[in-house]
């Protein structure tokens, strides 16, 4: 028997390669719809006056940005937006979908992996008829069509794990903070290349000389290259040698070696390098205020991302309202009020220099104050307002802000997230990338704590982690307390295919007396799904600027639909998931009418 020749066996293995490579071709046309060979290019350009019909079996393929007036699908026509391509924006008045007529974004299979947005435009008074059923401002799908939205697979929301404090510091940063009972020199060495504290000492210097001495030989251990954060509590001059200051000096400071009596002083260096230092110094005020002197820089890790390292050293005065006194009965003041009569009338309630004045009347009316004149502790003062004459004031009230006894703070902040925060979840939320944009749900009474964050890269981040800009405003909890689960939500805002409406910058009357509740314009696009259509699946959509406030025209309305999964005849059975809805103008999903929606 004959073996084969080479070229026969070449000949063989090119008709496999040309088999393999038509199943495959067709496997793609029929898992991703923009791999159709029989779609034909379609790009329309931009014309608010181009009425689009897709009809008679053709098929289209939309491969780049486009306006036109509206879009027709029907009797069996077909629009795929291609992917792999630049961002795609359709803007149309409306989409209706009917009578065999299809529109594909990705698919189950294969979802959509370009960014395509499709912006409903027009105003409701634009002179443009609606249509009886579907309105102004919508996707439609009516009998027989077939709408098929599959956008990037994403985790759609999870929990905070961890407790989201108000401007804190997240995993990895350092908050230090001492008054009185810590007085000196205090140092924090910090390693340059994670920003984490890797020693810290306090030295008492305003004790004992040994302490001076002490701070010097630390000083000088250690190792170059490192950051050194150093400041003053309370008091620190009083033993301080010149072996201390020169030191200091010596590491590229300019005020220690004057440091005097309960002088506020802060003090940011890396060893070996004077010339990269910050530093602040004031003297001490007394008991009349506070003084404050603050640094901070910022640094750049091994790892590339910054951290910010501040350092204050001051003195603080708490400051009070007293309560309210009424003028007293027997205080006859011709032109002005004293505050001696006050005391005098109130003993012990008022402080010996009150920092400012408020008056009112009586029946609750703000009055402006006037100080005339200061001798000692006492002082005059007029009121200006309604009813009150140059001959004092007249039925008033007026209280007193006291100041406290001034108290040292030293505070040392290491914050390994620049003007941004991590956020410590549930799950793996490896499929939020930078740029996305999340939510953390309100953990209070008031919804409008919920707050928006963008997604910024984090290399050092887990799975389970996340980094964004920003700091919160409020407090978000992320812990089960007494058995109660008061985890806040986070879900994710954004996805890569988006369907919203092109609003006007203010509200405008479409509805009686609209803009008596809203400032903004609330006419919005809409998807209504009517009968007997063929498919419709959702997944992986956001949806934002949709719905209008006039009934039935929801950003997405299932409409008197009878049974929408198999026993509707519906195989798949009709779903709508991992859909973000926000910013809207009514209800997010209306389900009327309508039985076994996934």
């Amino acid at each position: 028997m004959a073996l084969p020749t080479s070229k026969y066996l070449a000949e063989i293995f090119i008709f496999l390669l040309f088999v393999i490579s038509s199943v495959s071709r067709a496997e793609a046309a029929v898992t991703c719809p923009d791999k159709d060979p029989e779609l034909e290019n379609w790009n329309p350009g931009h014309d608010e006056e181009n009425h689009i019909e897709i009809r008679n079996g053709k098929k289209l393929l939309l491969s780049s940005s486009a306006t036109v007036h509206s879009i027709h699908i029907t009797d069996g026509g077909k629009l795929v937006i291609k992917d792999d391509v630049q961002p795609i924006i359709l803007r149309t008045r409306h989409i209706l979908i009917e009578n065999d007529g299809e529109l594909h974004i990705g698919s189950e299979m294969c979802p959509y992996q370009s960014n395509v947005v499709i912006i409903l435009y027009g105003r409701a008074d634009d002179g443009s008829q609606p249509d009886p059923y579907f309105g102004q401002k919508y996707l439609g799908v009516s009998k027989g069509g077939t709408l098929e939205i599959h956008g990037k697979k994403k985790l759609s929301w999870t929990f905070l794990n961890k407790t989201l404090h108000p401007g804190g510091m997240e995993e990895g940063g350092y908050y230090f903070e001492r008054s009185w009972g810590h007085r000196g020199v205090i140092v924090h060495v910090i390693d340059p290349k994670t920003g984490a504290v890797v020693h810290s000492d306090r030295f008492d210097t305003y004790r004992a000389k040994e302490e001076s001495i002490r701070l010097a030989q630390y000083l000088g251990r250690v190792a170059n290259g490192m950051i050194l954060s150093v400041a003053v509590n309370d008091e620190g001059s009083r033993n301080l040698d010149d072996s201390a200051r020169k030191a200091m000096t010596k590491l590229g400071s300019k005020h220690f070696l004057h440091l005097g009596f309960r002088h506020p002083w802060s003090f940011i260096t890396v060893k070996g390098n004077p010339f990269s230092s910050v530093e602040d110094h004031i003297e001490y005020q007394g008991h009349k205020g506070s003084a404050v002197a603050k640094v901070f820089k910022l640094f750049k890790a091994e790892n590339g991302e910054y951290f910010n390292v501040s350092s204050t050293s001051e003195w603080v005065q708490d400051v009070e309202w007293t309560e309210w006194f009424e003028k007293p009965d027997k205080v006859r003041s011709k032109d002005m009020e004293k505050l001696s009569d006050f005391k005098a009338a109130y003993p012990d309630k008022i402080c010996r220099q009150p920092i400012d004045i408020q008056a009112m009347t009586l029946d609750g009316a703000n009055l402006t104050t006037e100080v005339f004149y200061k001798s000692g502790h006492d002082y005059r003062f007029l009121c200006h307002g309604k009813d009150q004459t140059g001959e004092g004031c007249q039925n008033y009230r007026v209280r007193f802000l006291c100041g406290r006894s001034v108290k040292p703070k030293l505070t040392v902040t290491i914050d390994t997230n620049v003007n941004s925060t991590v956020l410590n979840l549930m799950d793996d939320v490896s499929s939020w990338k930078p740029g996305d944009r999340l939510v953390v749900a309100s953990t209070d009474y008031s919804m409008y704590q919920a707050e928006e964050f963008q997604v910024l890269p984090c290399r050092a981040c887990r799975p389970t982690q996340v980094k964004v800009a920003g700091k919160a405003t409020y407090l978000h909890i992320g812990e089960v307390i007494d058995g109660v689960d008061m985890r806040a939500e986070v879900g994710l805002l954004s996805r890569n295919v988006v369907v919203m409406g092109e609003m006007e910058g203010r509200c405008y009357e479409y509805s009686s007396k609209l803009c008596s509740f809203f400032d903004f314009d609330t006419f919005g696009g809409h998807i209504k799904v009517g009968l007997w259509w063929h498919a419709t699946h959702i997944e992986g959509l956001e949806l934002k600027y949709m719905g209008q406030q006039t009934m039935g025209h929801y950003p997405i309305h299932f409409h008197m639909a009878g049974d929408v999964d198999e026993k509707g005849g519906y195989n798949p059975p009709t779903y709508v998931k991992d859909v973000s809805i926000h910013h809207t103008f009514s209800r997010c999903v209306t389900v009327h009418g309508s039985n076994g929606l996934l």
